[in-house]
């Protein structure tokens, strides 16, 4: 048993004696205290030696705190003192937790086991079937000693549940008797951890009020005392809701033993962030400052709740838990080679790391989303094995000797990775399916330079007195998604925009819209390709200038989507049928405009670098936001931000009632996202455009062909914030409680070359344009 609590240090304690500040300086210790402490602190140390039994070791710690107790009657303000006497009480509250666990619960546990085993001959079976193929497993010599050992431990484990289950004679009603007996005591060493860690926090309190400026370990002493209060209200909540503890007999109510926890977690956390923030003396310091946060946000994040209860994840708090414990670890690494720095926080952190991203994955709906990010967690179980191994141990020592845990931590990886085998199986009878609805709020203004897209050596058409003008946009738009099962899905969209101009009022613009669209799923989600999608697009759109009537249209586009490479590549193939009724009055009919629009497309796009662990090595905050880490619910692959460049090009031809407008159109897209820090992303995109017009204009002097070549810049900045973080079940029924943020900066310039010119020499389909502007959004679902 290691009864040593974390991070202490005896030549620390002596270098407190003159560490207190000179206002609060003691008188140098009698002579009957520097006895007291001498004969204390010689305790101690033997207490906590490696040979030291739990009850001698019991003793000793109670025979220090006695003398220490005498010290501090005489010199409250004593820091040697006051430090011996809160290690004293974190000594016994290790030796309550020793017999608690060891010589109680796990019995318990156990006989309860045994007791279920008596009921199911078939479990006996599978265990027996699970012994042997461990036995294949723990000879076979190409194993990595890692894994070797966790199979090893397994099957001892597994043996000696079956030589229990041979060997109890006591009956049904005996064991329950024994049951109930031993997790009455359970409690009771329980309440007593918990006295011990109070009073070690109290002596801490007092400790760090004599300091001028506490050592950083002194002040970790305290998060571990105040860490393990907040466990202990969470045992005895679990009690209760597991039926073991009437709520009446318990410390506190349920729901105050849950608050007095977080409170205490969270005044813990606050106390790790002013440590990180005020820096630090050495990088052992900081890895056990950072490990302590990645634990407690862990901690906060999935709060412990019993089989029965749904625990609600925080999933900001998730986020900062994956990125403080990788952040830690990648500080171990660095370290590896330091004999100061303990090993065994490496195999810890990695475990930790196992855990959170295991508690990601629960929340992954899609099965092969879910058992991509489950793949992530065991490769960090996996990690943790390999840094538990002890180095110094020979092959054929006992699995315990080749623990640096002492077998402790590959048993817990084992256990986590029946976890992790359930999360990965298809959930039968559980299958989540969408029912989201979201409305999206939009806003914006922005200054046009063309807005009547006025030709080269053009006039201005009649009443017309300007083409430059302020805009200002807003409109509405509702979604509606709906799974119809796992596979096939169905969504509903209606919009509706205007767009007003300070002056030129004849171009205000109102369209109102609707969608609807089905989509399959081909392929799911594999390791290295999929999903696939063919999804089918309705939309109709009508559209007003000016308040007249100006142009309906219905689209038709069916479209197949689907990933590779790891999700990092998406290509979409398309094509598209759209019909255009054109309202404006004509007075030629070779310029109607109405008719069929047909387009035959590809895009594609590639994740090529994320930039998250970029900015994090150079210092630099990828996110920064309060609330980012609920962007996951439409990312998965957050808190990633990956550099995009993409490609696409659109092959379109019309086929209208008149001659004027019948074309052939190539078209060329390129572009990239650039995640910028605090979660700002730069837009860039270009577009050519080459029109071939089939017949000749009646427009041109010539009557030529016209020929014209367009091309579209675009910039834009781009934030979302998450204003109010939303429950992730709430996108599988129609509960709105999120709410989304988006500022958008952006401008465009078009340059439009045409070979038509008219009598006049005008170049009326030539033209330049800017549009500049910002508009913010509000998504509520």
């Amino acid at each position: 048993m290691n009864q040593r609590p974390a991070f202490i240090s005896v030549a620390l304690a002596f270098g407190l004696l003159g560490a207190a500040t000179p206002a609060q300086q003691p008188a140098p210790p009698t002579p009957d205290s520097l006895v007291d402490l001498n004969k204390g602190i010689e305790l101690y140390l033997r207490a906590v030696g490696a040979s030291a039994s739990p009850k001698a070791a019991g003793e000793d710690y109670r025979a220090a705190l006695d003398l220490f107790s005498s010290v501090l009657q005489r010199e409250p303000a004593n820091p040697a003192a006051l430090l011996f006497h809160s290690l004293c009480h974190g000594g016994l509250a290790l030796v309550e937790r020793y017999v608690r666990v060891v010589e109680l619960q796990d019995i318990a546990d156990a006989d309860d086991e045994v007791l279920k085993a008596r009921g199911s001959p078939e479990v006996l079976e599978r265990i027996r079937g699970e012994v042997e193929a461990l036995r294949t497993t723990a000879q076979d010599a190409s194993l990595e000693p890692a894994e070797r050992l966790i199979a090893e431990l397994t099957l001892k484990q597994r043996e000696s549940f079956l030589r229990r289950c041979e060997e109890e004679k006591r009956s049904d009603d005996e064991l329950r008797g024994s049951i109930a007996e031993k997790r009455a005591q359970v409690r009771a060493r329980s309440e007593a951890e918990r006295g011990h860690y109070v009073a070690m926090s109290t002596d801490l309190t007092a400790l760090l009020r004599v300091l001028d400026k506490p050592e950083v370990v002194v002040r970790l002493m305290e998060v571990l005392a105040r860490s393990k209060v907040a466990s202990s209200d969470e045992d005895e909540a679990l009690r209760v809701r597991r039926g073991e503890l009437e709520e009446s007999q318990a410390r506190a109510p349920v729901d105050a033993l849950r608050a007095d926890a977080a409170e205490a977690l969270r005044q813990v956390a606050n106390i790790l962030q002013e440590l990180i923030r005020g820096g630090f003396a050495s990088r052992e310091d900081e890895v056990r400052t950072k490990f302590f946060l990645g634990v407690v946000r862990y901690r906060q994040a999935v709060p412990r709740r019993a089989d029965t209860e749904v625990p609600e994840l925080d999933e900001t708090l998730l986020a900062q838990a994956e990125k403080i414990m990788a952040e830690a670890q990648r500080i171990m690494q660095d370290l590896a080679d330091d004999p100061n720095i303990e090993k065994t926080w490496r195999s810890y952190a990695s475990f930790y790391l196992g855990l959170i991203i295991t508690s990601r994955a629960s929340r992954e709906s899609d099965l092969g989303r879910r058992q991509a990010v489950l793949r992530e967690a065991e490769s960090r179980l996996a990690e943790a094995a390999r840094y538990d191994l002890n180095p110094a141990a020979k092959p054929d020592a006992p699995p315990e000797v080749r623990s640096r845990s002492e077998g402790r931590l590959p048993e817990l990886v084992a256990k986590q990775r029946v976890l992790i085998a359930r999360l990965a199986e298809p959930q039968v009878g559980a299958v989540q399916l969408r029912n989201d609805l979201q409305l999206t709020l939009f806003t914006g203004a922005h200054r046009d330079t063309n807005v009547v897209l006025l030709g080269e050596r053009t006039d201005l058409p009649r009443d017309i007195s300007r083409t430059r003008d302020f805009g200002f946009t807003a409109g509405l738009i509702v979604d509606y998604t709906r799974d119809l099962s796992e596979k096939l899905t169905l969504g509903f969209q209606g919009r509706v925009s205007q767009l007003w101009h300070a002056d030129v009022d004849e171009f205000d613009e109102q369209q109102y819209g609707a969608s609807v669209a089905l989509q399959y799923e081909l392929v799911p989600e594999g390791e290295s390709f999929g999903p696939m999608h063919l999804r089918l697009q309705y939309d109709y759109d009508y559209t007003l200038l000016g308040r007249a009537a100006f142009v309906e249209t219905q689209s038709l586009t069916p479209n197949l989507r689907f990933f590779w490479d790891q999700r990092r590549a998406e290509t979409n193939v398309y094509f598209a049928v759209t019909l255009r009724d054109y309202r404006e009055p004509l007075f030629d009919r070779r310029f109607d405009r109405d008719g069929e629009y047909f387009a035959l497309g590809i895009l594609q796009s590639y994740k090529l670098l994320d930039m998250t662990p970029r900015y994090e090595n150079a210092g630099i905050e990828p996110w920064g936001a309060k609330g980012d880490a609920y962007l996951r619910q439409d990312d998965p692959d957050f808190p990633a931000r990956f550099l995009t460049p993409y490609l696409g090009f659109q092959y379109a031809w019309d086929s209208t009632n008149g001659d004027e407008f019948d074309q052939n159109e190539f078209t060329f897209l390129c572009g990239v996202t650039v995640p910028l820090p605090l979660g700002v992303d730069l837009d860039a995109n270009a577009g050519f455009e080459w029109q071939d017009y089939r017949h000749g204009s009646l427009i041109d002097y010539h009557r030529r062909a016209r020929r014209d070549f367009t091309q579209r810049y675009t910039l834009a900045l781009s934030r979302t914030f998450v204003l109010r973080g939303g429950a992730p079940a709430n996108r599988y029924r129609l509960d709105i409680d999120r709410l989304l943020m988006t500022v958008r900066a952006h401008a465009t310039w078009t340059l439009d070359d045409s070979n038509v010119v008219n009598r006049l020499g005008e170049a009326i389909f030539e033209y330049d344009r800017v549009l500049y502007g910002i508009s913010v959004s509000f998504a509520f679902n």
